[in-house]
């Protein structure tokens, strides 16, 4: 893990007409083609000039529905279930090979500790002897919970490859407003920045030449983000 920062240009994206249904499946089929949430605090004026609006399928996992089956399936009772699950809450997702997303649920509830203390679960166990509780398997796709010590959970949904799709009972679909556009990579740089420069750093996409400018004058940012910038044109992001 590190800090990531990218200069890119935005483009119109190819094939794609305001207005048009964009399915999550047909997505994933596509390249070079990103998208963002009409009302995501990350946008910027570039993205919205450039990008075009459509609806999209957008999927939720749900993690919590998850841990509940899973108390159920380890004998809790329903009532007993439901305040276990509602104890664990979201702490990230990753990729965790092809084909397998991750999310980590973590709880600080003594109640929930002991219940998995009780059947067997311990606090620093290697994953060949962690707990694992199947939800769901079909030749298509698996849904288990790894139970990795009392206090934290993975649920993990694993199809045969990365484009794959996961399509059980725990995930819901709903349509929305997103931009659709397509990006070049002008300047790229990892690491690297001024204590000072993490002050700076702009929160999402940033199309602000002037805030850009004192990022590489002030916070350590190389002179190629100032050298290729493209007014109206390219975006400022970071990540890590």
């Amino acid at each position: 893990m590190g800090l990531d920062m990218s200069l890119c240009r935005v483009l119109p994206p190819k094939g794609i007409t305001a207005g048009d249904r964009i399915s999550h499946d047909g997505w994933m089929k596509m390249r070079g083609i990103d998208l963002i949430r009409t009302d995501s605090k990350e946008l910027c004026d570039t993205i919205r000039r450039i990008g075009v609006i459509c609806p999209f399928e957008e999927h939720f996992y749900q993690r919590e529905l998850a841990v509940y089956d899973m108390f159920r399936k380890l004998t809790a009772d329903e009532e007993t279930a439901k305040r276990l699950a509602a104890c664990f809450r979201y702490k990230g997702g990753m990729l965790a090979m092809p084909g397998q997303i991750a999310f980590g649920m973590e709880s600080d509830s003594p109640e929930a500790a002991d219940f998995l203390r009780s059947i067997g679960v311990q606090e620093k166990a290697p994953h060949s002897e962690c707990i694992s509780v199947e939800l769901e398997s079909t030749p298509t796709y698996q849904l288990v919970c790894v139970i990795w010590k009392p206090t934290y959970i993975h649920v993990e949904y694993r199809t045969p490859g990365d484009r794959d799709r996961y399509r059980g009972r725990y995930i819901r679909s709903e349509w929305r407003d997103y931009y659709f556009y397509s990006t070049e990579e002008l300047a790229y740089q990892r690491e690297g920045l001024k204590p000072n420069g993490w002050k700076l750093l702009p929160k999402g996409y940033c199309d602000s030449k002037e805030l850009i400018a004192h990022l590489v004058r002030r916070g350590g940012l190389s002179q190629d983000f100032i050298k290729k910038w493209e007014d109206g044109r390219t975006v400022f992001s970071a990540w890590w």
